[in-house]
């Protein structure tokens, strides 16, 4: 008698085939899970780097943006003037090279002030008085220019204002509308008295008499006629316009000298 033994299952070709499928199945199954598991990973790590990133970067910016700005008044600083206004001076300069210097928007204007007595401030009412009087200065020069004009703290009680792209002409004019903003202030100090204060300036035009010379040059022309203010008595303003001559000096803003 003939006996026939059936293959068990798993000795059966097809699940052989089966099996072998079902294995790479799952093994693809696997790698995709792990590829989508580290694609989610690196996702997750570009985010974080983008963040920390911005944040560097907005650090950055706020100490680039602290290292130009002056702590006490929020106005530029020096170091802002220096990196900024070369820029500008290279501009007027071609366009005065072009003729286009009586166009009435190719000069540069520096008006350097100086607060008149500003130690009595300190040594009176306190140095607390005296940041309170920088900071209202600040406050004023912010609303009498625009704000494409430089204002900046150039230093302990001197402030710069830089005018772009304007006639050297408007100079007088506007030096006197310094002059007599901070004259007709009423300063508050932190004890709840009232100051008033006045100033001196110095104006000078940038290019400095059509010369192709560095714009630091209008600085030392401005601080000149500024002492020069201060010597004709303070609360004044005096613009030096370089000639052949030397410095010829006119003045506005007349104050008695003091005796």
């Amino acid at each position: 008698m003939t006996v026939n033994v059936p293959p068990a299952f798993y000795q059966d070709p097809a699940f052989s085939i089966g099996g072998v499928v079902v294995i790479g199945l799952l093994a693809y199954i696997a790698h995709q899970w792990r590829v989508q598991r580290i694609e989610a990973r690196g996702r997750q790590l570009e985010a974080v780097v983008a963040a920390r990133t911005a944040q560097l970067r907005d650090a950055y910016e706020r100490l680039e943006q602290a290292s130009f700005t002056d702590a006490l008044t929020g106005l530029h600083n020096r170091r802002f003037i220096q990196q900024t206004v070369d820029a500008d001076a290279a501009t007027v300069r071609r366009l005065h090279e072009d003729g286009a210097g009586s166009s009435g928007k190719s000069d540069l204007i520096f008006l350097l002030l100086d607060l008149d007595h500003f130690k009595q401030v300190n040594d009176k009412h306190g140095h607390g008085a005296g940041d309170a009087v920088l900071m209202q200065v600040a406050a004023l020069l912010r609303g009498l220019f625009r704000s494409a004009d430089h204002v900046a703290r150039w230093g302990g009680e001197e402030f710069l204002v830089v005018l772009r792209f304007t006639d050297r002409r408007r100079a007088p004019d506007l030096a006197e509308k310094i002059r007599t903003a901070i004259a007709a202030h009423e300063f508050r100090l932190p004890d709840g008295s009232v100051l008033r204060n006045t100033c001196s300036i110095g104006v000078a035009a940038y290019p400095v008499n059509g010369d192709p010379v560095p714009w630091t040059s209008a600085i030392d022309v401005a601080d000149a006629a500024l002492y020069q203010a201060k010597r004709d008595g303070r609360d004044r303003w005096v613009s030096a316009d370089g000639g052949t001559g030397g410095l010829s000096w006119a003045a506005g803003g007349y104050a008695q000298p003091e005796s």
